[in-house]
Parts: structure tokens; C-alpha cells; sequence
């Protein structure tokens, strides 16, 4: 769990990071598959509340994995 913690900040960070500064964002699709199945397992709202992620972002439910797993957490892929 910890491992994963850590490989969702840095994949986020960077694609946030790389999106803001018209850099290449993409995120490995087997690492977005993975965390996209781990935040899925979390209680999301419990983070919500305290501001560590945003409202869930309405998406294809057929996008990408990496999409998915960032409008999850509140990001606009």
C-alpha cells in the first residue's frame, strides 16, 4: 500500500506538473491500470473532506485507465 502511495503522488505530480507546462503527460497505462484499481479500493470521500482530492470528475467510462484514474481524484484529463 505504501508502494502504491508513492507511485500514485509521483504519476499525479507529474502528470499534473507535465500538463501545466505543455510537456508530454502521459502515464504508463499498466501503472494507470494499477492505480486506477488501488484509489478505487480507498474511501475516497474520507481524502475529499480534508482537501487531498477533488470531486470526482465525470468521464467515458471507456477512456483510458490513466483519464479514469485522474478524474477519480478530481483532476480534468
Amino acid at each position: 500500500m505504501a508502494l502504491l502511495i508513492n507511485v500514485g503522488e509521483v504519476a499525479v505530480h507529474a502528470w499534473d506538473l507535465a500538463n501545466a507546462t505543455g510537456q508530454d503527460p502521459t502515464i504508463d497505462p499498466e501503472v494507470a491500470a494499477l492505480l486506477l484499481d488501488f484509489y478505487r479500493s480507498l474511501p475516497l470521500e474520507e481524502f475529499r473532506a480534508h482537501g487531498a482530492f477533488g470531486p470526482e470528475v465525470e468521464i467515458d467510462p471507456t477512456a483510458p485507465a490513466a483519464d479514469r484514474m485522474l478524474a477519480l481524484l478530481g483532476f480534468r484529463p
